[in-house]
């Protein structure tokens, strides 16, 4: 049971007796909760503790050896003052509390001829409703309050294919709808059955039939918690990427600096275990890793694409190098392919027809184990990747000059005025509301409902607020006129365009991640319904960029540096969690606080930074004294999440980013086990213990 207050009605005028309070209260806030009314003026002498309610001009309060005297919380112990703060329920609220025969408050003043509203205590109780099977009820599973004597109508509301069998709790009756009257903290269960099905499964051998009736409708709740048709869902999110496109060195054997287009699945084709050629591989198969990692909560998996992913005709998406290699030295193995056509690295065991094949499969196991998925438009191409920042990306890039750095896609474009000698995959504003139809049609066309939503596109940091909003907002109407039962995710923009222009994102040394600002959205926001709407800002630390913020304040040499010139200036990182809280909350905490659904997109790193980062960067920071400075990066904003009712999906569940690693651990090691890449341990344990303190 919790303690709330109703108003009730007093007139002005009522007399007060000048005497000692009877009953000693334990403090302020406990005083006033029961405040008494009276006129004014008024004074108060002696030892007593109590509140009292005036309603009126106050001319002036004057006080002398008393322990506390405050107005409407404000402090006005011993001192004369005709400065009164800003009325509370229409009046003020007057402590006082003396411990002396001559404490001495007066008020002066004049009563005003109105009414005023007085707190007084009621009892209020906690109804908590859930669901057990496939259902909902009116209202929501979820946790209200209601004033003592209230009286609640509840339904329950089966989904296709299942019935209602009951109340369970503080209610055992089979109807739908029942009525209680809260006199105590309630708890009700609905619970809901299969519908027996007297037909044969299709394919007993599967986790489930995909084939089943589709009833995926996700929504946003009046409280910013997703919902699964009608319940919440709590997602516990995990990014795993590849589909998206990847990057080959330039002194590769095969498809030397090509962008292959396939899931990391922790099992490639040079992987031999045992003495036997060709290779075993590591046994490792999509399946296995879904169930080992919804075995530790996983429950979401965010999924980058390129717009070629969609082609299954697409050369970095067709090819397995292993087939071909394999098939030099046995005929289990044939290949269609030369050795200029080959790209794909996973084992013959795992490795896909063709990209948009592989897509597809995943999203059909996913969906057969329940698992939901977020499909993220993550790059106009799949040879530009992460650096694109707007549809219509053009070199330079961010990472031209990168040192020691050989995966720069400079001769690439996607915006057709790119220059010579640049490869053109063009796309635009109608191509991508091309994808973005195609992929909102892909639930009815593959027979799922496990597609949550569609995150429209990675990372929009060139581009101002205004244009994308507008962006998104067209993004929306496109998506619901295939697919009104998903959710439209939309990343924030970044702190300042290709030009230099910047974008307002607040206090101005607080820069924000490409896609962590929303600041934008508090006056300009987003015409999209709230209840379709997840905010995705992303977020990392120093292992992925040092920004000034990371930085010890107290160096004045490292006034406005960041990245690798603060490190060549020797300068410290010092996580200030405070001014973290701070950033955080003005780019994108404030909107939780409004009741938005905001899900980081991105955020991880590598925990032991810069011990494990490229040789470059293990000195540029050498002169670092913490050897663990993104862990305390990543702890931090994992107590913010949990303190702000924040979810977010891990960048990433496999290990091959080389900025941030992976909840599985690597087998690679640099200079040590180069042929371990793509080879995955065990779980990273402290960076799952961190997860599941978010998750749970």
């Amino acid at each position: 049971m919790k303690l709330k207050y109703q108003p009730w009605l007093l007139g002005t005028g009522v007399a007060f007796a000048l005497a000692c309070a009877g009953t000693v209260h334990a403090d302020e806030d406990t005083a006033c909760a029961s405040a008494t009314s009276v006129s004014l003026p008024f004074s108060l002498n002696g030892v007593a503790e109590a509140c009292y309610l005036v309603n009126g001009t106050i001319s002036y309060i004057n006080s002398w050896v008393t322990d506390t005297v405050t107005v409407n919380s404000e402090d006005y112990t011993n001192i004369w003052s005709n400065s009164m703060p800003a009325t509370v329920d229409g009046g003020y609220y007057i402590y006082y509390k003396g411990s002396y025969d001559w404490s001495h408050v007066e008020v002066d003043g004049e009563d005003s001829d109105t009414t005023i509203e007085v707190p007084i205590e009621v009892d209020t109780y906690e109804l908590s409703i859930s669901v057990v099977g496939s259902g909902t009820t009116s209202p929501s599973a979820g946790i209200y309050e209601y004033d003592e004597g209230e009286e609640i109508e509840i339904e329950a509301i089966a989904d296709e294919g299942y019935e209602f069998t009951g109340w369970s709790g503080d209610s055992t009756s089979t109807s739908t709808t029942i009525t209680i009257t809260l006199d105590a903290d309630t708890e009700l269960t609905a619970t809901f059955e299969e519908v027996e099905d007297t037909t044969e499964p299709t394919d007993p051998t599967e986790p489930t039939d995909p084939t089943d009736s589709v009833t995926g409708i996700y929504r946003i709740d009046e409280n910013g918690y997703i919902t699964e048709n009608g319940s919440t869902f709590e997602p516990n999110c995990v990014s795993w990427f590849g589909l998206e496109g990847q990057h080959e060195p330039s002194d590769a054997e095969y498809n030397a600096s090509g962008a292959p287009m396939e899931l990391y699945v922790g099992n490639m084709w040079w992987v031999q275990e045992g003495s036997e050629w060709p290779a075993n591989g590591t046994g490792r198969t999509i399946e296995q890793t879904i169930e080992e990692a919804m075995a530790e909560g996983v429950n979401l998996i965010r999924l980058p694409i390129a717009p070629q992913t969609l082609d299954a005709t697409d050369p970095q998406g067709t090819g397995s190098i292993g087939e071909l290699a394999f098939s030099e030295f046995s005929d289990d193995y044939s290949s269609d392919y030369s050795a200029d056509e080959v790209v794909l690295k996973n084992h013959p065991n795992v490795v896909q027809d063709n990209a948009r094949q592989a897509l597809e499969d995943f999203i059909t196991t996913a969906d057969a184990y329940g698992l939901k998925v977020i499909i993220d438009i993550h790059s106009c191409s799949n040879y530009i990747g992460w650096r694109a920042g707007d549809l219509e990306a053009t070199p330079p890039y961010v990472d031209a000059d990168r040192v020691d750095y050989d995966y720069t896609r400079e001769d690439y474009a996607c915006g057709v005025d790119a220059g010579d000698g640049v490869t053109v995959h063009e796309y635009n504003e109608e191509l991508w509301l091309e994808t973005l139809a195609e992929v909102a049609g892909l639930s009815e066309e593959l027979g799922v409902d496990n597609i949550m939503g569609i995150d429209i596109f990675n990372e929009p940091w060139n581009y101002t607020w205004t244009e994308w909003k507008d962006l998104a907002e067209k993004a929306y109407d496109t998506i619901s006129a295939v697919n009104d039962d998903m959710l439209i995710i939309v990343e924030g923009v970044g702190s300042a365009l290709k030009d230099s222009t910047v974008v307002e994102h607040g206090e101005e040394s607080s820069a924000p991640n490409w896609g962590e600002n929303l600041y934008g959205f508090a006056s300009d926001p987003l015409d999209i319904p709230q209840d379709r709407l997840i905010l995705s800002p992303h977020t990392y630390g120093p292992s992925v960029y040092v920004k000034n913020i990371f930085l010890d304040q107290a160096n004045a040499d490292c006034e406005g540096l960041e990245g690798d010139d603060a490190g060549a200036a020797d300068c410290n990182i010092v996580i200030d969690s405070e001014t973290l809280e701070a950033a955080w909350e003005e780019h994108f905490g404030y909107l939780r606080d409004q009741g938005y659904a905001v899900l980081i997109g991105e955020f991880g790193g590598l925990l032991d930074w810069p011990a494990s980062a490229e040789t470059y960067y293990q000195d540029l920071w050498s002169h670092l004294t913490d050897d663990n400075v993104d862990e305390q990066w990543q702890n931090a904003l994992v107590d913010y999440m949990v303190d702000q009712d924040i979810e977010g999906c891990y960048w990433s569940l496999n290990p091959e980013s080389a900025d941030t690693g992976g909840l599985y651990n690597h087998a690679w090691e640099r200079d040590t086990n180069e042929g371990g890449w793509g080879t995955w341990e065990d779980f990273n344990d402290t960076k799952l213990d961190l997860l599941k303190q978010l998750w749970n």
